[in-house]
């Protein structure tokens, strides 16, 4: 079976917190679907709130 590559393209986020928020460990997941081909795929990340 020949493998199928998968590129994923340029993208960003911005994430605002304000005094009211929490501080601690938070995790971001961005689920990611190819419309065309229906491929799925799930990609996260973590970042620390401090004051």
């Amino acid at each position: 079976m020949q493998q199928r590559l998968l590129q994923l393209g340029l993208t960003s986020m911005t994430v605002g917190f304000d005094k009211t928020d929490p501080t601690g460990d938070y995790k971001i997941i961005a689920n990611i679907k190819d419309k065309v081909s229906g491929r799925a795929l799930s990609v996260v990340t973590r970042l620390k709130v401090t004051k």
